[in-house]
């Protein structure tokens, strides 16, 4: 997911990219905001999709679509009133209560996607090293909270540098398993739907919300940006989705094809197993990294917030990063699976109301000419 995960994108911030952007680049950063270590591992996926057989695909399509749809709507917005600010994209009032809740709802998403990242890190120590779980999610915690305290966002932003060659790795992974074994070997018997994602229309609109608003803040400025202003932007998103699209296929048809992954930790490594040693450990390592940073950027946005709130000053930030590494150890124990099964669908509920809010301030601004 956006997820909070570390993506494949570019620095948008002023001063850097001082030409306009055009449509392939804003396809490759559309599809940088959804593409990281929870997408690629299969696990997250399969419960959105994979889980509900062949409808599962018309799920994904609704979903891709859905996601260019509201980019467009977020870019508008954009266009339409001036202001860049992710609150003021997603909220028709000015209203510091609105403003304050979903705040503090991005505080608890960047933590909760932290400790689901160091459960998937756990389960890597358990699949590759075969030591304990908690050995490895003890590690990433110190080491989140040291970030965290440290302020090292130049060290996050290294482990990001291997998402890119996670999602080559994974597709050449994919499509050497699907040679392997053909299409008589693909079954999607091995199904056990979510009953928190119900249907598979109301599983893709979850998916839709829980990944959409984490990307308002790098989605929402490139408006201004893009090379033929809107709809070269809605052009590049439709680019964008069309590689989620294969690639997500991908990874379903291999893990639909490999029996016994789908109640893995992490169903793409295994499918990574049954290619080779070499393979295994390549995309071990790069899943690490990139889990790696996801877990280090979400402590430091975390702290970076509550420092922003005035929250936590002085002494009392090496106390709460204590805590918060603490917090984020026992939470990994929960699992990887379990976090995915029970966090990420509340907090896609949570924000499909930001969407719907969104969608409400677009309304506005038509109405107001």
């Amino acid at each position: 997911m956006g997820n909070g995960t570390p993506v494949i994108s570019f620095n948008v911030s002023k001063g850097y990219m001082k030409k306009d952007i055009g449509t392939i680049k804003m396809g490759l950063t559309f599809a940088g905001c959804f593409l990281g270590a929870g997408y690629v591992s299969g696990k997250e996926l399969w419960q959105y999709f994979g889980s509900y057989g062949a409808m599962g695909f018309a799920g994904l399509f609704l979903a891709v679509l859905l996601l260019v749809v509201i980019t467009a709507v977020i870019m508008w917005i954009v266009l339409k009133s001036g202001k860049e600010a992710m609150d003021d994209i997603i909220s028709p009032w000015d209203s510091p209560f609105i403003k304050g809740f979903f705040s503090w709802v991005g505080i608890f998403l960047f933590f909760s996607i932290g400790a689901i990242m160091t459960a998937g890190i756990g389960g890597l120590f358990v699949s590759l090293l075969r030591v304990p779980a908690w050995v490895g999610c003890l590690i990433v915690s110190a080491l989140g909270a040291f970030v965290a305290y440290k302020g090292l966002e130049g060290m996050v932003a290294v482990f990001s540098k291997s998402v890119p060659f996670l999602v080559a790795a994974t597709i050449i992974i994919s499509v050497a398993r699907l040679i392997s074994i053909g299409p008589p070997g693909i079954d999607f018997s091995e199904v056990s739907v979510n009953p928190m994602l119900g249907p598979w229309p109301l599983s893709a609109v979850n998916y839709m919300a829980l990944n959409i608003d984490g990307s308002i803040a790098l989605l929402g400025p490139l408006a201004k940006k893009v090379n033929g202003g809107l709809r070269n932007a809605i052009g590049g998103a439709a680019i964008g989705g069309a590689g989620l699209l294969i690639m997500a296929v991908l990874i379903m048809l291999s893990v639909a094809g490999t029996p016994g992954v789908v109640d893995e930790e992490l169903p793409m490594l295994m499918v990574a197993k049954t290619v080779g040693p070499l393979a295994l450990w390549v995309y071990g390592v790069l899943i690490f990294l990139a889990m790696f940073g996801v877990t280090q950027s979400s402590m430091v946005a975390v702290v970076s917030n509550l420092e922003i709130k005035r929250i936590i000053t002085g002494r009392k930030k090496l106390i709460f990063v204590c805590v918060l590494g603490t917090l984020n150890f026992l939470a990994s124990l929960l699992g990887f699976s379990n976090l995915v099964r029970h966090v990420y669908p509340v907090f896609g509920y949570v924000e499909l109301v930001s969407v719907v809010f969104l969608l409400i301030n677009a309304v506005k601004l038509k109405k107001a000419g």
